[in-house]
């Protein structure tokens, strides 16, 4: 065991990297493997990954090891610390979960205690205190959001200097001093839960002071270990290929490290004498794995998925390449970024790099070698990283010439490599392809001279010579060694692809429906295949024994071409649109297609037979779930023009509805009726439910899109919502709201709403409503993202609120008093649908956020991370689904795992289950957390003066103010329902002559009397809107029509006040469910039947 009482020589030791920041040292280490700038990496970090391992191990031999593997972890993985350019936040991650693994292997052994803090505390009961502190704030910090978590480590546990974090971060000061504070605020409403206060905490523990020095003996293990590669065993073990692939798949989406301001603890020192001894914690229980219906692991809290993870991965696939040994399949998703590795044999996803790219390089091709040796990435600006096809580590970065500026790539780059694995091509954007030396990275040569940036290329077989396709002529051969062209020849016409056969005699190039076989010498046509229908032929591939050829093309099919007979062999339907992205096995047994949906197509080259077929379930992502509302059956719909039926208890398939894409379902009351839309149709249609089939297909004119239907819960109504094309520009336009009758097609009544694109639709539960959310980035004058149209009336009711430039979901709870609206800044925005005021905003998410649900009984709201927003080159932190107490807006619990952008929300409707839609083309069920309800609070008691107080809050037009004063009255019945009693009286009956003469004394000749008859009309509210829509029709005198007409606009903007006092005040006795409670409300549900007041009585009454 190393000395532990040497620690302040190894911290006090010069550094020698102390000027360069992490990500300089980092990069050093992992292209020369620099064993200076790996010390100056342990050297620096070593206190705070030495104090997590103390403050989480008993024992001073566990927590050495610990730290080694740590550090060990690091040097075999330098290139994932790297996007955020500091290694802490990664170390701190990996630490903590390497010490509690320990700690649960080794709980019942007897062991030394754990250090305590700054110093040796002698009362057993506050070191024992102590000690707990310290292992809560280090689990809290774990759990912080990525893009607080790194700066709060580098400024509070290591004590690093503002200016350095900034440097180390590449952030200015401003946004280091705000995700610092937001930072704080999470740790302290975290801790608070747990009844501690962060202030206490941090002043009783001080994790700076206790993150000790680590032993210099140990520090020179460690580095020695790092660069040779040589670990001791318990240390292997636990940086090993099991545990480094738990670890470092746990840590990969963590470092998107933003910046934090002044660090909150003081500089530590360094313990003094041994710890005391503390009992050995209890080992924790191994959480139960819980499969699918094909043994496929389920994400915890999941019970149950609709479709197959297998063979899916997220958008559409950029790029395919197969291992040589053919075992297994890598897939670049355009949709994250992300690689996922496919064990061929299974379709089951084995591996999966998701922080393969950034916003400066995003990938666009990758590429195994044919050696097995190297997995390389082809990413914008023509760069190239190698990893180690084995062990997934970088392994160098080739960086183009000159005039590479950093640009993004897109489309499918070429990356090829030569066939015995020594060299390798790529095009930059400045249409120059350089040919790389594997082994040393060095450029062997470049192509110059031709103005294509993204041209089709191979290498001949022997490696000498690079084939590109490019114009005039269209065939090129460029010598790989000189980089000088030495011959072509043109093939009749635009190339977009090309394969070389094995003895490098032939070349085959794919045109627009032709494909040619041409000699390599002489350019000599060989063959012309007849390629009639299939559009652009996009790839090809040849089977090594050069008997049959391999092609995709436009038309969605992979053809397997015989070419001695010049005839096809196979037509492999891909059911979908194929992507530029086609790959061949080494062998030439087995072709993979990937598509622009996110399943991947694998075949049998010799048989035809496809390999990949999966269970039933979507090939293309789930846009949309929904339950019936007997919840008998679950409906999700979705891209490739399939909607899907499944039994809810079995989670079985019932039905399948094709030929229609859906992004929006939603089922009639009696469940017998279907109707869904599509982002990219032109109508909404209703299905029948029994027989799979349209009955009626309601069809807007003049629209350019009709993205959203649902519903309504009359049945006898369908509400959509359609994109007009402007009549000057069709990248402009208006949205425009159709009511139609369900039965027989016809279109009832339209309500124009300018200036919004729809991206989501909601209709009202009490069928009063409906809610539109969107881009308001339309037009000159910009709206509002969020819309609330009034179905009885055909108008819209204004909606305030802060700025939202997108809006990519809506919903309204089940007593329709409160609107959610998803937005991709990152939050969730609650309004008032009585006043269209916002209530309160909920913060948290750490990606955009796609979709929103209220649970039945309207009082918890589910939401979950996606959206356009949600891509690999945002370094965004782990998706998840929160629940949120409505009330308050406090996050009650969350869901995880499952690693996927989330499209869609639904709620069983007994609530004990949550459905997810996912881009993969599965959903999963999850069963509703018990933490995500509502805890009940003992309300306080209150006074008559507060009493007071709060009634005139209900009033109010601020609605968080209002919305406030209910929780607080619905919380304590006790008082408010005597109150209210008293104060709130049913609506009397207004006799029309009454109604007739006041609006007759608008044109009083007295003011007195004109201002008495408007305020008295003001305050009967909307009760009498139709007679005064009436009176105005009867072109009264000007004065009369002035004052009628502010009336009218007063009541379209929100109820008086009087009127809002009253609704709310039934909303806080709905709330109270009490007895007492239930018996006021229907007292005032025996008012005037018209009244609006009596209305909202009866349906309180109504959802009890």
């Amino acid at each position: 065991m190393f000395a532990t009482r040497t620690i302040l020589a190894a911290i006090h030791a010069p550094d020698p990297g102390s000027d360069a920041t992490d990500a300089e040292l980092l990069r050093r280490f992992a292209e020369t493997r620099d064993e200076g700038a790996f010390e100056a990496l342990v050297r620096r970090h070593a206190r705070l990954v030495w104090g997590v391992c103390r403050r989480s191990l008993v024992s001073v031999q566990d927590a050495e090891d610990a730290f080694q593997a740590a550090f060990i972890v690091l040097a075999r993985s330098p290139e994932k610390p790297r996007r955020s350019g500091t290694a802490a936040g990664f170390l701190f991650g990996v630490a903590r979960r390497v010490a509690l693994k320990i700690r649960t292997q080794t709980a019942a052994r007897a062991a030394r205690p754990l250090v305590s803090g700054p110093g040796k505390c002698d009362d057993p009961v506050i070191g024992t205190a102590v000690r707990e502190l310290q292992a809560i704030l280090d689990e809290e910090i774990a759990q912080l959001p990525d893009a607080y978590r790194g700066p709060f480590v580098l400024c509070v546990l290591e004590g690093v200097s503002r200016a350095r974090a900034a440097a180390e971060l590449r952030v200015n000061s401003g946004t280091l001093s705000s995700r610092l504070a937001r930072a704080r605020l999470l740790l302290r409403d975290r801790l608070a839960k747990r009844g501690i206060q962060i202030a206490a905490a941090l002043a009783v523990t001080d994790l700076a002071a206790s993150a000790s020095a680590a032993p210099p003996a140990i520090v020179r293990a460690t580095v020695e270990a790092g660069v040779s590669g040589r670990v001791a065993g318990a240390v292997s073990v636990l940086a090993g290929p099991l545990w480094v692939r738990r670890i470092v798949i746990a840590a990969l989406g963590f470092m998107v490290c933003s910046a934090v301001a002044a660090g909150l603890i003081t500089d530590g020192r360094a313990p003094s004498g041994d710890p005391p001894p503390v009992p050995a914690e209890k080992p924790v229980a191994e959480p139960r794995v819980v499969a699918d219906a094909r043994g496929d692991p389920l994400p915890t809290g999941a019970v149950a998925r609709l479709g197959s993870t297998r063979w899916r991965h997220e958008g559409e696939a950029k790029s395919l390449s197969f291992a040589p040994d053919g075992k297994t399949l890598a897939v670049l998703s355009g949709n994250d970024g992300a690689v996922t590795f496919f064990d061929t044999a299974t379709g089951n996803v084995v591996n999966r790099l998701t922080e393969f790219g950034d916003s400066r390089h995003p990938p666009s091709a990758i590429a195994f070698s044919p050696d097995g040796k190297f997995f390389a990435g082809r990413f914008g600006g023509g760069v190239v990283r190698l990893w180690d096809a084995r062990t997934k580590r970088l392994v160098r970065t080739l960086m183009p010439g000159t005039g590479f500026d950093g640009g993004t790539g897109g489309g499918t780059d070429p990356l090829r490599f030569s066939p015995d694995g020594k060299r390798l091509a790529v095009c930059t954007p400045e249409a120059v392809v350089t040919v790389w030396d594997t082994a040393d990275g060095k450029v062997t040569a470049t192509l110059t001279g031709h103005n294509h940036i993204n041209p089709p290329m191979d290498f001949s077989p022997d490696g000498k010579i690079v084939i590109l396709i490019l114009s005039d002529p269209g065939v090129q051969l460029w010598d790989a060694t000189t980089g000088k062209r030495l011959r072509g020849f043109d093939t009749g016409g635009d190339t977009f692809s090309i394969a070389v056969s094995p003895d490098g005699k032939s070349v085959a190039s794919g045109g627009r429906d032709r494909i040619v076989v041409s000699a390599v010498e002489t350019g000599k046509e060989q063959a012309r295949l007849d390629a009639k229908g299939m559009g652009a032929v996009i790839g090809l591939a040849l089977t090594p024994d050069g008997k049959s050829l391999v092609s995709s093309g436009e038309d969605a099919r992979v053809r397997v071409w015989d070419l001695a007979t010049k005839k096809e062999r196979f037509v492999l339907d891909s059911r979908g649109w194929i992507g530029r992205s086609v790959a061949l096995s080494a062998d030439g047994t087995t072709v993979a297609v990937g598509t622009v949906y996110n399943i991947v197509r694998v075949w049998d080259v010799t048989s035809g037979k496809e390999l990949s077929v999966a269970a039933d379930g979507h090939d293309a992502p789930i846009r949309a779930v929904t339950f019936s509302p007997d919840g008998r059956t679950l409906a999700t719909g979705g891209e490739n023009q399939q909607i899907r039926l499944w039994d809810a208890v079995t989670l079985r398939q019932t039905q399948k509805f094709m030929g229609r894409s859906a992004q929006q379902v939603s089922f009639s009351p009696d469940g017998s009726r279907l109707v869904s839309a599509w982002e990219w149709g032109d109508r909404a249609c209703v299905w029948d439910v029994s027989r799979a089939q349209t009955t009626l297909e309601l069809v807007p004119t003049g629209v350019k899109r009709c993205p959203h239907a649902a519903f309504a819960p009359d049945g006898k109504t369908v509400v959509s919502a359609s994109w007009r094309k402007d009549e000057v520009d069709d990248n402009f336009g208006k949205t425009v709201l159709h009511v139609w009758d369900a039965v027989t097609g016809k279109q009832r009544r339209e309500l124009t709403v300018a200036n919004l694109q729809p991206h989501a639709l909601a209709v009202s539960p009490d069928g009063k409503w409906a809610a539109l959310g969107g881009n308001a980035g339309n037009g000159s004058t910009p709206g509002p993202s969020v819309r609330l149209c009034d179905l009885v009336r055909n108008r819209e009711r204004p909606v305030r609120h802060a700025e939202m430039s997108y809006v990519a979901s809506v919903a309204f709870s089940a007593d329709s008093r409160v609107l959610a609206a998803g937005n991709v800044d990152r939050s969730v925005r609650l309004f008032e649908v009585l006043t269209g005021r916002e209530l309160m905003t909920l913060t948290g998410h750490g990606r955009s956020v796609a979709a929103v649900a209220f649970a039945p009984g309207g009082r918890v709201l589910a939401t979950a991370d996606g959206g356009p927003i949600s891509r690999y080159w945002d370094g965004l932190p782990p998706q998840t689904i929160r629940f949120w107490d409505v009330a308050t807006g406090k996050e009650l619990a969350r869901l995880g795992g499952h690693g996927s952008d989330v499209t869609s929300l639904a709620f069983s409707p007994d609530g004990k289950q949550l459905v997810a839609g996912l881009p993969n083309g599965t959903a999963l069920v999850w069963e509703t957390p018990a933490a995500s309800q509502p805890a009940v609070v003992p309300g306080r008691k209150l006074g008559p003066r507060e009493l007071a107080a709060l009634w005139g809050d209900l009033a109010g037009d601020e609605a968080a103010v209002a919305h406030e004063a209910v929780r607080i009255l619905a919380a304590s019945p006790e008082q408010s329902v005597p109150f209210l009693a008293g104060v709130l009286h049913p609506a009397p009956k207004r006799d029309a002559a009454t109604v007739r003469q006041r609006i007759a004394d608008l044109g009083s000749e007295t003011f007195a009397v004109r201002e008495a008859a408007t305020k008295e009309l003001a305050g009967w509210g909307d009760d009498i809107e139709r007679e005064l829509e009436r009176a105005l029709k009867d072109q009264p005198d000007p004065e009369v029509a002035r004052r009628v007409q502010t009336l009218l606009d007063a009541l379209r903007n929100s109820p008086p006040p009087d009127r809002r006092r009253e609704l709310r005040a039934v909303w806080a006795l709905e709330l109270s469910s009490t007895p007492t409670a239930t018996k006021v409300v229907l007292g005032v549900a025996k008012g005037h039947p018209d009244a609006r007041l009596t209305r909202e009585a009866q349906a309180a009454l109504d959802r009890r």
